[in-house]
């Protein structure tokens, strides 16, 4: 492969690597095979260090745990700004629009795209360059004991047009709570009212400035 693509076909004369990076059956080759592989073929080869913030490793995979995990503040410190996904907005079973909370369901644009750990995020939006705030819930909507399958939903603030079809870019800024399965409508609608308090809060500073 080294050979054949990297050298033949693109010419290879630096090749620059991650600090553990490996490649190769097994992941056997490292920087040590590559530099050798630089020698026999004609390129260099340079390492970039590990890279700490309050001694935690900056790296892909410590962010991706982080996001899983729920734990957005730590991983949103590491990648240096808010995590993000864009997605279309489809339609729903408007149950949230029932309880007095539209939502706009969104269809994540990659479907690899890693989506963070059940539950209630305080969210910035932009669609079509317009900034809209609003609160997201990631779960399969226990209450209403539905199929289990994960639904993603956003409540938009100040916000009543139909953009079905839109592509709806989500910024998450603070994780709010978990995933809860309620006794009632009535209990549920109290929860919302207090998730979209707080995301109003935690985003104060946010709408005040935009």
């Amino acid at each position: 492969f080294i050979k054949n693509f990297l050298v033949d076909k693109l010419s290879l004369k630096h090749f620059v690597i991650g600090h553990d990076h490996k490649f190769g059956k097994d992941r056997l080759g490292n920087e040590a095979k590559l530099r050798e592989y630089g020698k026999k073929y004609n390129f260099s080869v340079s390492a970039v260090e590990a890279v700490y913030m309050d001694n935690t490793l900056i790296s892909s995979t410590n962010i991706r745990n982080l996001i899983r995990e729920g734990k957005l503040n730590e991983a949103n410190k590491l990648l240096g700004r808010n995590y993000k996904f864009t997605g279309t907005v489809i339609p729903g079973s408007t149950r949230g629009k029932l309880l007095g909370f539209p939502t706009a369901n969104i269809s994540t644009e990659n479907k690899n795209k890693l989506i963070p750990l059940k539950g209630v995020y305080a969210v910035k939006c932009q669609l079509k360059g317009e900034t809209i705030y609003g609160v997201m819930n990631i779960g399969t909507r226990p209450t209403f004991e539905e199929d289990g399958k994960l639904v993603i939903e956003v409540h938009l603030f100040d916000f009543n047009r139909e953009i079905y079809g839109e592509k709806l870019k989500i910024e998450l800024v603070r994780r709010i709570r978990d995933e809860v399965k309620f006794n009632s409508k009535e209990e549920l609608i109290y929860q919302i009212e207090k998730d979209k308090k707080m995301a109003i809060q935690i985003l104060g500073s946010l709408i005040n400035s935009g």
